[in-house]
């Protein structure tokens, strides 16, 4: 009789775990079925950075399987959001390959569901290689003698087809990295957008191409030169490039790497006869190896293998550590690391961002780039403070001197800046007390 009754009031409990169950499992397979679709999409969007369109393509079909609707700003998992376009990259992933067919069809789909619409870049260049198809697919007119009825209408068909060819020969050669012959083309669009009775959006858009495509060239000109040790003229290049537009984050970064550079190579003392014969072995054996590190380094670092890169230029670092070249390298490394990093953090991976900051400090360990004030050193420190914080608010922390560790980093920018002010309106409220709070300590 007791049994039966605990089997009586046990059921509500029973009801309600078999529920929650459910409830659990239900939210588990919809947050696994949201990772499937993300986790191919991710590896498309990978692929269409390295130009492996067939990749891409692959990808984005099982990606397309699993969630077929595109949508601007779609949440994939915790606080992530991507622009979810499938049919644009598969459209374009077929038009590089020659399938114009395809290529089409995709276009025309991405525009029925009509989110690409609110991207006017993408929509621009869609719409361009969307031409470029149907004049690829179009057949080859039957040659008929000219009136004055059709040869007004052929002349305005071809000459729209002929911009579009040109601009899309132009986005292939700068895709390639050929930039002297996508300006080339971009100009041969822009000349025949200037002759044409109608003015369109599309003088607008070549003209910022070949802005992007001259600053471009320019700052890779100023990456060669800064190999070459020849830091003034890399410098004077940048600053072209800035005259333009002042604003323009890549080229300043440049130039504070360029003039770094410069003035590590100019303290660096010239050594006398007796001690350049002590250091350097006579069969130059020791500046072979350096040089070998450099090359494979430079090679490494144009393939964004970040990590061996890293080790290279650190292998050289020990042989002589005096090498300009190397620590500038080491220093374009730290700031990828750091970027990323602050990337993860605003996607809501503190792990991942953790593990890139982490990276950049290992650099730090190598090359301290500069003590004086480096924005590089200050915004490591200060996202690493950021992210320990996290762990400490979250429960995540893994020993419990999390807030201890923050703060230090926090004093460590003090030391570099006395003057620095933490950019608090990009943090949670408690995380922007703790630096206002440090910051009046530090300031006391």
């Amino acid at each position: 009789m007791i049994l039966q009754k605990n089997k009586i009031t046990s059921l509500p409990a029973l009801t309600g775990f078999i529920f929650l169950s459910f409830i659990l499992i239900s939210t588990f397979t919809y947050q696994l079925n949201a990772d499937q679709w993300f986790n191919h999409y991710e590896k498309a969007m990978k692929a269409f950075t390295e130009k492996n369109w067939n990749q891409t393509i692959s990808n984005l079909t099982e990606a397309i399987r699993e969630k077929q609707e595109p949508k601007i700003n779609c949440k994939t998992w915790g606080v992530r959001f991507v622009d979810y376009l499938p049919y644009y990259y598969m459209g374009t992933s077929y038009f590089y390959l020659g399938n114009y067919e395809q290529a089409k069809f995709y276009f025309n789909k991405s525009l029925e569901y009509g989110e690409i619409k609110k991207k006017e870049n993408l929509l621009l260049d869609l719409n361009q290689k969307l031409e470029l198809c149907k004049t690829k697919l179009s057949p080859t007119p039957i040659e008929t003698p000219p009136t004055e009825i059709t040869q007004p209408e052929t002349k305005d068909s071809s000459t729209a087809a002929q911009i579009s060819q040109y601009i899309a020969e132009g986005d292939k050669f700068k895709s390639i990295g050929d930039f002297p012959s996508a300006r080339k083309e971009y100009s041969k669009a822009k000349n025949l957008i200037e002759l044409s009775k109608e003015k369109t959006n599309l003088l607008v858009d070549i003209t910022q191409k070949l802005a992007e495509t001259s600053k471009t060239e320019k700052l890779l000109q100023a990456e060669d030169l800064l190999k070459q040790n020849r830091f003034d003229e890399a410098i004077t290049t940048i600053q072209t490039v800035l005259k333009d537009n002042r604003a323009d984050t890549k080229a300043r970064l440049l130039l504070k790497q360029a003039q770094l550079a410069r003035d590590r190579f100019q303290k660096t003392p010239p050594q006398s006869p007796s001690t350049a014969t002590a250091t350097t072995p006579t069969d130059t054996g020791g500046q072979n190896s350096i040089n070998i590190l450099l090359v494979e380094g430079s090679q490494l670092l144009k393939q964004e293998n970040w990590e061996t890169a890293k080790d290279k230029f650190a292998a050289a670092l020990q042989l002589n550590p005096n090498l300009p070249n190397a620590l500038l390298a080491l220093y374009t490394i730290a700031n990828h690391y750091l970027n990323s990093g602050i990337k993860s953090y605003f996607n809501g991976d503190l792990p991942l961002a953790e593990e890139s900051l982490d990276k950049v400090l290992d650099i730090l360990g190598i090359n301290p780039l500069s003590s004086q004030n480096n924005k590089t050193v200050i915004n490591t420190y200060l996202f690493k403070a950021v992210i320990l914080l996290e762990k400490h608010f979250l429960g995540t922390a893994a020993h419990g001197n999390e807030m201890q560790e923050a703060r230090d980093f926090i004093s460590k920018i003090y030391t570099l800046d006395p003057d620095f002010q933490p950019p608090k309106q990009y943090f949670s409220p408690r995380i922007s007390y703790f630096l206002e709070r440090t910051y009046f300590l530090e300031r006391k």
